[in-house]
């Protein structure tokens, strides 16, 4: 049998496999059903509850990755052990990083080959080899990290192939990641059946440095790690290897990955259980072949009806290889049909070569996107009652899992324990496909709690119900555990996240793990109203600057704790933060820990209204808004009386213009940026119709005066009321300053009444009821004035007579289409109207503009069928009729019209005016017939007798409708007795309408005409023409010198002839 050999070097790879001689590649998830996702946290113990004895055998398929009881993280389940603490360490039973020197020439046997999976890239051998010599230098965005999992094969321990072994340790050792003097300081992990792709920013001789889920740190280019399997079911359990291997796959360079097609029919990974789909990796002889060594398909998000999508690649050397998930609600910012490239998923490029970790370049450089449901704190409330939660979960799961019927359970534990139950729900949802797992089913586990990699479901936890588990994973994993910031090593924020911060640093090797749940977060939302989306204001510090969590809005107030793990003494960014409001330049945020008695106490009781802190605003980067809401619906600041003042007041043609003060006793507004001040117009109705912000002013007269931080009390606005319909509105102001908001009137200390002032078609009144009330703005219709009109173009044209003009009515509002109606009235010469037809408005602000007035729909145009008035001479009116009254005047233009003449039929219709500023006029008359012509071009004759080719017109009529046209040929015997009659077919032909300047489009004819059955004799011929009624009828003549042409038939003889250009037409049967 032939062999193959596969070069491998570890110089730049590393990926040398020791002494074995071949290499199985990851190409698909486990066969088996994962039980809990991978990273599960474990449990330290269950109170009335049964837990499961540990398995025997490690043969299970799940990647999980469970921190140890005392808290540190572990990195490989069953060989990975966390220091004391809590870095990621190698692998149980020499676990290590192999950082082989030599190359590795490894053959194989075609035997192997059949059965076992081996790589045979030639693409990465050629990579190897040119790396073999130095390790090149690489620029950042020159290409991407590959992450892969690989069996060394020669394992015979127990007579398995490496195929058998690999299905066995799939998707279980995962990446570690270690931090590289960047952003990112703490060490997580990444399983590969998860994720394929990562930003390439650098490397050394054993480590790729990367950007992947937030996470910027290095990953080692080969790590093996060893687990204990008894795969022959004897007892015996026997020790086998496999590696996390990165790649560097160099950008291709030669092609836009910006114009691939569209992948939305890529399979979506919804639940813990669904990998990344490697398995179209293998060909049928088990050899991993590339479509290409360089970057085919990155990963990538998109727009697809307002939801965010990411594309996540399942190879990314292969062209268009993704599966999908659901992330949330696309930002504004994003078009639809366009790839946004992120490794991160706050800041997104059109060029995946363009990223950079800070962001700088994106489409969103100053607008970064913190997706709501992802950064969400667990210390939050869902505004979803029980009913929305089991109605989801039947509508979508089914009946038969254990989520049926939790809603009750859900919605309990924001007061029990200060967790949203729908970002719990969301994760149930993930985590146990519905509560249909085995653990769900048998355990009434739906969060795969102490699921280990070597028996997930034998050590996954039990309970004795649903609650109680629901209950346990509420208390000890996420108000005990993950969002303790004093005492647990896991703490990374209080938000599911991803790598660079959140739960998803220590829960899951999944880095999208965070994604997927607000996915599914947002689907529930979304299917129940959207009730919590962006209900709570976030605020975001992206930065790794570690900042203290006060007692007060002050510095020197007590220390609640500080924005980082405390226990390992790391600092992150992208924290998000929960604000209820402001004071003094500082956000009260809901603290990630429970404040007890004055202090974070991690077991106490988690309430709302007590467990409050204070962080300076000058730390947070990103809010989403500032209506500020509590979780608890109270607020803790207590201020005086909202006092508000107009000194000045005037309507002008920009609007109405209010110069004033507002504030509120003890409230700081001494910063611009502290105040908002929104002046509203409110209707008879109770209904908002403007809202405009005021421009704050500084002044010292009011702190000054009244003793306190109004530095910024004064402002100025115009208001928009030029769209205001008639009625009377109240003058409001929305006051919004740090965490206070108050509507109230505006009102003056003085008596205001500005009395009617005419702006347009409106008149408009300002005015109170005395000093110190409230503010009213009326508004009227203006007295209707004179109308006017004008018609700046006329036509004729074969539809009728073309009008562009304008006609209003002095002072009236024409700014609504609908409610400005124009009609053409027509009389004849005594004055009698005769037609009536409404004219089409043209949206036009010239004369709105002009005129300072409300009339955008003061022009019309329109053509107006008049072809179908009799002979007389016409006049126009025009009439216009808007809210408030109708006025008639007669159409004129400003301008002298030269006098158009256009012909339809028999008839001439002329328009004109008699000079600028004059009416129009229109005369119809008939045409006068004039001489008839004829020629004939050919005569010849066929067997169906003598074709005839020729024209007939008379002068000035209008021959251009075929059926207002007959020809007839008449034929007459020697004694000038007609004999015979035959219509003649009407030829289209316009070159006779070019060529004299009328319409003669059917003057021509071409006929066959049958004059065998004529008896001999001497025969001529006379055409007939009929124009609409008007008949002239001349001898059949040839501009031609035709000839003479001769046919016989049977034992006649035919001869058509004529005696010489401009003569008749002659024929002779003998």
């Amino acid at each position: 049998m032939g062999k193959i050999k596969i070069i491998q070097t570890s110089v730049a790879l590393s990926l040398v496999l020791n002494n074995f001689t071949d290499v199985a590649i990851l190409a698909h998830a486990a066969n088996e059903t994962l039980e809990s996702e991978t990273d599960t946290p474990s449990v330290p113990s269950v109170p009335n509850g049964d837990t499961a004895g540990i398995g025997q055998e490690l043969e299970s398929t799940d990647g999980v990755q469970t921190p140890s009881t005392e808290g540190e993280t572990v990195g490989n389940e069953e060989s990975e052990i966390p220091s004391t603490e809590g870095e990621i360490v190698g692998n149980q039973e020499s676990e290590t990083s192999s950082s082989n020197q030599g190359v590795a020439d490894v053959e194989i046997s075609e035997d192997e080959l059949t059965n076992d999976l081996v790589s045979s890239d030639e693409g990465v051998t050629d990579e190897l080899e040119l790396q073999n010599e130095e390790l090149l230098p690489r620029a950042s965005g020159s290409g991407l990290v590959q992450l892969w999992q690989v069996v060394p094969s020669g394992q015979t321990q127990e007579g398995k192939t490496t195929s058998e072994i690999m299905k066995n340790l799939q998707c279980r050792p995962n990446h570690n990641l270690y931090p590289l003097n960047g952003g990112s300081q703490h060490e997580t992990y990444v399983n590969s059946c998860y994720v394929d792709d990562a930003l390439y920013l650098g490397e050394d001789a054993n480590y790729y440095y990367v950007y992947l889920s937030g996470y910027e740190g290095k990953v080692p280019k080969s790590q093996s790690h060893y687990f204990e399997l008894d795969l022959n079911n004897d007892g015996q359990k026997v020790k086998y290897e496999i590696q996390t291997v990165a790649y560097y796959i160099p950008d291709s360079g030669a092609r836009s990955l910006s114009d691939e097609g569209s992948y939305q029919d890529a399979p979506e990974l919804k639940y813990n259980t669904d990998h990344l789909n490697k398995t179209d990796e293998m060909n049928e002889s088990g050899i991993t072949t590339y479509a290409s060594d360089s970057v085919q398909s990155p990963s990538y998000y998109a727009n697809e009806n307002g939801t965010l999508y990411h594309y996540l690649t399942n190879d990314v050397t292969k062209v268009g290889d993704y599966s999908k998930v659901t992330v949330g609600k696309a930002p504004s910012f994003m078009s639809q049909n366009v790839k946004y490239y992120s490794y991160d998923g706050i800041y997104f490029y059109t060029d995946w070569r363009n990223i950079d970790v800070d962001g700088v370049g994106a489409v969103n450089q100053n607008n970064p996107f913190y997706n709501y449901y992802q950064y969400l704190p667990f210390r939050s409330k869902t505004n979803h009652q029980t009913n929305s939660f089991d109605t989801y979960t039947l509508n979508n799961g089914g009946s038969g899992g254990k989520l049926v019927g939790t809603g009750q359970y859900f919605n309990a534990v924001g007061d029990r324990f200060g967790i949203n139950g729908a970002l719990q729900y969301a994760m149930g949802i993930h985590e146990s496909g519905w509560g249909k797992s085995s653990l769900s089913i048998n355990k009434n586990n739906l969060f795969g709690m102490n699921a280990t990699d070597n028996n997930p479901y034998g050590n996954g936890t039990s309970f004795p119900s649903v609650e109680a588990g629901i209950n346990y994973h509420a208390d000890r994993y996420l108000s005990w555990g993950y969002t303790d910031p004093l005492s647990d090593w896991r703490y990374f924020g209080s938000h599911v996240g991803n790598k660079g911060s959140g739960m998803n640093v220590k829960y899951a090797s999944d880095p999208f793990w965070g994604e997927k749940i607000a996915g599914w977060y947002y689907r529930f939302d979304q299917a129940n109203g959207s009730k919590d989306y962006n209900y709570y204001s976030l605020g975001v510090k992206s930065s790794n600057n570690v900042v203290d969590v006060k007692s007060d809005a002050t510095s020197s107030a007590k220390t609640y704790y500080q924005t980082k793990n405390k226990k390992s003494n790391l600092s992150f960014g992208n924290y998000p933060v929960l604000i209820t409001g402001e004071k003094n330049g500082y956000y009260r945020i809901q603290t990630d820990t429970p404040i007890v008695n004055g202090n974070p106490l991690y077991s106490g009781t988690y309430d709302f209204k007590t467990s409050t802190g204070y962080i300076s605003k000058n730390e947070i980067n990103s809010v989403n808004h500032t209506n500020y809401k509590s979780p608890d619906g109270s607020t803790t600041v207590t201020y005086g009386n909202f006092l508000n003042h107009i000194d000045q007041v005037s309507i002008g043609n920009s609007g109405l213009y209010l110069y004033g003060w507002a504030f509120t006793e003890g409230l700081d507004i001494s910063q611009d940026s502290y105040v908002k001040k929104e002046l509203l117009l409110v209707n008879e109705q109770g209904e908002e119709v403007v809202r405009q912000t005021a421009q704050n002013i500084y002044t010292t007269d009011l702190a000054e005066g009244y003793n306190g931080p109004y530095q910024y009390a004064r402002y100025k606005q115009t208001l928009n009321i030029n769209s205001l319909t008639n009625g009377t509105y109240l003058l409001k102001m929305n006051f919004t300053a740090n965490d206070y908001h108050k509507t109230s009137d505006i009102q003056s200390n003085y008596v205001v009444d500005t009395g009617y002032v005419q702006v347009g078609s409106k008149r408009y009144r300002v005015f109170n009821s005395g000093k110190g009330t409230a503010l009213k703005l009326e508004v009227t219709n203006a007295p209707l004035g004179n109308q006017q009109n004008h018609v700046d173009r006329v036509a004729l044209n074969q539809n009728g007579l073309y009008l562009y003009g304008w006609s209003f009515i002095e002072n009236a509002d024409m700014n609504q289409d609908a409610q400005v109606k124009k009609t053409l009235i027509i009389k004849d010469s005594k004055n009698n109207v005769v037609e009536r037809q409404s004219l089409k408005n043209f949206y036009s602000t010239d004369l709105s503009e002009g005129y300072k007035q409300s009339y955008n729909y003061s022009r019309y145009e329109q053509t107006v069928n008049v072809y179908n008035l009799p002979v007389g001479t016409y006049t126009f009116d025009i009439e216009v009729n808007v809210p408030g009254g109708e006025k008639t005047s007669a159409l004129k233009s400003n301008y002298a019209l030269s006098l158009q003449t256009y012909q339809v039929g028999n008839r001439i219709y002329k328009i004109s005016n008699s000079g600028k500023g004059t009416a129009l006029k229109l005369e119809v008359s008939n045409v006068k017939a004039g001489k008839h012509e004829n020629h004939v071009d050919r005569a010849e004759f066929n067997q169906n007798g003598l074709y005839l080719y020729g024209w007939s017109f008379i002068e000035n009529l209008d021959m251009n409708n075929d059926s207002d046209v007959k020809k007839t040929l008449i034929i007459k015997n020697a004694s000038n007795q007609e004999v015979k009659r035959q219509v003649l077919s009407n030829y289209y032909h316009p070159w006779f309408s070019k060529e004299y300047n009328k319409p003669y489009d059917y003057a021509r004819y071409e006929q066959t005409v049958d004059i065998y059955s004529l008896p001999t004799g001497t025969y001529t011929f006379d055409i007939e023409v009929n124009v609409s009624g008007i008949s002239k009828t001349s001898q059949v003549t040839s501009n031609f010198d035709l000839g003479s042409k001769t046919y016989n038939v049977g034992n006649k003889t035919y001869t058509i002839s004529n005696a010489g250009k401009g003569k008749p037409v002659k024929l002779e049967i003998r």
